[in-house]
């Protein structure tokens, strides 16, 4: 309870606080790369090499991966799992992680049997023009 200053009844006084968290705000996809090696820490033919593209794009990106020249995705998924990898498994793979403001490709290139990956990143992005 309070007294009023103006001498009027006393009566509660509440407080009201209104506070607003803003969202993170909206980010276009960059690509982070990395990867598992099963076995030795080599890629040999036989082994299981998991790929992982992961963004802090907002909203959350989509990913695919594709293999070079090859249109048809090898995955839709944020990891891309090679079991029982060959030599012909070897190659440049591609991420594209998109969401509605753009997309941005990394590649990495596996080669099987010289225990070597390498990761490149970065490669391109687009920005989705139907966005302002």
């Amino acid at each position: 309870p309070s007294t009023s200053l103006l001498g009027q009844d006393p009566g509660c006084l509440f407080t009201f606080f209104n506070i607003f968290f803003s969202p993170d705000p909206p980010r276009s996809p960059s690509v982070h790369l990395s990867r598992t090696i099963n076995g030795s820490g080599q890629i040999l033919e036989g082994s299981s090499v998991t790929l992982t593209c992961s963004s802090d794009a907002n909203p959350a990106a989509n990913y695919t991966w594709f293999k070079e020249n090859k249109d048809s995705p090898k995955s839709e998924e944020q990891m891309f799992t090679i079991s029982d990898i060959t030599a012909e498994d070897g190659g440049l793979y591609i991420c594209v992680a998109q969401n509605k403001l753009g997309q941005q490709n990394s590649t990495v290139q596996v080669s099987v049997g010289s225990g070597k990956l390498r990761i490149s990143s970065a490669a391109e992005f687009k920005e989705d023009p139907q966005d302002p």
